[in-house]
């Protein structure tokens, strides 16, 4: 099944990798859909202070070797995981990458964290569609973009800094603006 759905693909683009310009912007996304896991590994390979990483759902039997490489040369690794089973699966890898110097956490927000964003020694910044599971990488159509533009990593920067600190109660008012007018409402009252 695989080999065929790259076969139509082939037929349909004439390079795997696409170099997107935003009209205007200056902003150049280098745009992938063929070969996302071997992309994303070659690319946190390359790290060399810190590794922040938003992913819904990670195999970490597929990426654990470069993230504990990394982890083993000093980089700072921070990775923000859904909370459900198929992460818990891996609860043993996760706790011994922790007790090697890594921060990895499960977010649970009233549904999904549903990100697929890593940002790389705060120069380069990876997102699209693709978990980092092997159902992606063989299964799924997904895609994969890299930018190195500095207002799009400050801004995944910013997100990843507020799912990070932010409690659960924070994130949904954030995520539901009539939450917030009716908690400001209500402060009112007293103040």
């Amino acid at each position: 099944m695989q080999s065929m759905v790259s076969l139509i693909k082939k037929q349909f683009y004439e390079r795997i990798e696409h170099e997107v310009m935003l009209e205007g912007s200056g902003i150049v996304i280098n745009c992938y859909f063929e070969n996302l896991e071997n992309i994303v590994i070659s690319n946190l390979a390359r790290a060399e202070t810190s590794l922040k990483i938003a992913v819904a759902w990670i195999n970490f039997n597929i990426y654990g070797p470069v993230l504990n490489s990394l982890i083993d040369k000093g980089v700072r690794v921070k990775i923000l995981l859904h909370d459900d089973f198929a992460n818990h699966r891996y609860d043993y890898i996760i706790s011994e990458m922790n007790k090697k110097g890594a921060k990895i956490r499960f977010a649970d927000f009233r549904g999904i964290m549903h990100h697929k964003f890593c940002i790389i020694d705060k120069k380069l910044c990876l997102f699209g569609s693709f978990n980092w599971t092997q159902s992606a990488n063989i299964r799924n159509i997904e895609d994969l973009n890299i930018c190195d533009e500095t207002h799009v990593i400050y801004s995944y920067k910013t997100e990843f800094k507020a799912l990070w600190e932010l409690s659960k109660s924070d994130i949904s008012l954030l995520r539901n603006p009539r939450n917030v007018q009716y908690v400001l409402f209500l402060l009112s009252m007293f103040y």
